[in-house]
């Protein structure tokens, strides 16, 4: 099921997929995702009996737009997180995090161990180091001036493609 969530006073896309009673997995996309990054995951999962859960997470894919972003500690996603959590009547989940989603798995489970069953956290970053401001600048510098990387990326997000790299 596809729906929009109003939470925290911002709009949230979020996908369901399997039986409510399966086994509840959430997976919490890149810093530049969307559900999209997990759309050969999503099925295999369903069709295994799990309740599956991936939201676009605030100012990605087809979620509201994000004027700022709360980084390094991502606390306004934690709270998203937790009224999806609640709203969607998951008293526990597997969490699945890859990068930026690894690390608001990881926040999240310190501070609600009980609702996490267990993680999978795939190359997330728990610190930020000088050496790295290359990469990511690099990155950034890609989407100023490759026009098939501005194109991939309005393709998942839409306006909301250069605010993804306002820092």
């Amino acid at each position: 099921m596809k729906q929009r969530l109003e939470i925290n006073g911002h709009s949230i896309y979020i996908q369901t997929h399997g039986p409510d009673s399966g086994n509840a997995l959430l997976f919490l996309h890149h810093g530049l995702g969307a559900v999209r990054s997990w759309k050969e995951q999503i099925p295999v999962f369903a069709r295994s009996g799990y309740r599956v859960v991936a939201y676009d997470r605030w100012g990605h894919g087809k979620s509201a737009p994000r004027e700022r972003w709360s980084m390094p500690y991502f606390k306004e996603d934690l709270a998203d997180l937790q009224v999806i959590l609640d709203t969607l009547e998951i008293p526990e989940a597997v969490l699945i995090g890859h990068s930026d989603g690894g690390k608001i798995a990881m926040y999240y489970t310190i501070s609600n161990p009980d609702r996490v069953n267990s993680l999978v956290i795939v190359s997330a970053h728990i610190y930020i180091e000088k050496k790295m401001d290359s990469g990511i600048n690099s990155v950034k510098h890609d989407f100023e001036h490759d026009h098939r990387f501005q194109t991939k990326m309005r393709r998942v997000h839409g306006d909301k493609s250069e605010a993804l790299f306002a820092w």
